[in-house]
């Protein structure tokens, strides 16, 4: 999965949301994000901790939604 920088897709804090995940979910140490391909209208990302636990992370796209997106 490619690596997603500084931000999710340009629009959210990934560090806040990283924070949130590791008060909420339980998620612990550094965190690997990966962008699952393919979705149409949410973006869907893999956040996986440093024990190997993985959560997913969806949230909607920039912008219009594309015609037909229902994912």
């Amino acid at each position: 999965m490619p690596d997603m920088g500084s931000a999710i897709n340009g629009s959210a804090d990934r560090d806040a949301l990283g924070d949130w995940l590791r008060r909420t979910v339980g998620l612990d140490g550094e965190l690997d994000w990966g962008q699952v391909p393919g979705g149409l209208s949410n973006l869907t990302y893999v956040v996986t901790d440093e024990q190997g636990r993985r959560v997913v992370v969806r949230r909607p796209p920039d912008g219009p939604l594309t015609g037909g997106a229902h994912d």
